[in-house]
């Protein structure tokens, strides 16, 4: 796995990054991008960006991966989680859906991620 630079990131991801508006929070950052292609994401896919996107200190919503992505783009997102190689946070709405995500990076994500050249630390 080649890492990304923050200039190949951009134009691998400029079709969502020069439309981010500010009610979006935080871009993901390159390491956050980058761990998405270490887990076997293609750069420059939505499924990519959505998983970066909760790898974010806050996660997102599956409503804001909707608007950005197309959806909420949770299929690799839970084969990592039965990977574990992230760990999952939810939150629920006043129905009882699950309306925010979160992932942080488990030992054995990091371990893999090292495997491949990219240090999380």
């Amino acid at each position: 796995m080649q890492i990304m630079t923050q200039a190949e990131i951009n134009k691998a991801y400029g079709w969502a990054f020069k439309h981010w508006r500010k009610a979006y929070g935080e871009k993901p950052t390159a390491l956050m991008l980058n761990m998405a292609h270490a887990f076997g994401m293609r750069a420059g896919t939505k499924v990519a960006l959505a998983n970066a996107m909760y790898l974010r200190q806050g996660g997102a919503s599956s409503k804001l991966v909707s608007v950005v992505c197309g959806g909420p783009q949770l299929n690799v997102f839970y084969k990592l989680v039965d990977a574990k190689l992230i760990n999952r946070t939810d939150e629920r709405g006043p129905d009882g859906k699950v309306t925010h995500y979160r992932a942080t990076i488990t030992a054995r994500g990091k371990a893999h991620c090292a495997a491949l050249g990219l240090n999380i630390d």
